[in-house]
């Protein structure tokens, strides 16, 4: 089978915007020449018997259900010592902006926080105390 070459091993570094020493670039050309030759290997079983598999292990969940619990009181965040990153952003008179999604399952949170409310909250607004602009 025929191997990559030296240029084939360089544009898949420009590719993947990887810049790369002569060292680099020997040793990573050798390792993908490796790699191929252990796929042409297995190619010359016979898997004719073996049925397709998407995942070669059991898959397991390990995670826990989410469990929706009660959110902390703007009064019990603003001034709490264990927050002093949320506190430096009140005291700055923050705002959320250009936020188009929900990235984190905070963020809701966050919107009320920094703008007064939250259509997407039952909740009743945030004082005019923490949100000085609304």
């Amino acid at each position: 089978m025929a191997g990559l070459t030296r240029a084939d091993v360089e544009h898949v570094a420009f590719l993947a915007r990887l810049r790369l020493t002569v060292a680099e670039l020997d040793r990573l050309e050798g390792q993908l020449n490796h790699i191929l030759d252990q796929y042409a290997k297995l190619a010359e079983l016979d898997t004719s018997a073996i049925p397709p598999t998407a995942q070669t292990i059991e898959l397991e969940n390990i995670l826990r259900e989410d469990i929706a619990g009660p959110s902390l009181s703007v009064e019990q965040v603003i001034g709490n010592a264990s927050a002093p990153y949320i506190n430096s952003l009140a005291q700055q008179n923050a705002s959320l902006t250009q936020s188009f999604a929900i990235g984190h399952p905070s963020e809701p949170n966050y919107l009320e926080l920094w703008s007064g409310s939250n259509p997407a909250s039952k909740r009743s607004p945030i004082s005019a105390k923490y949100c000085p602009m609304q």
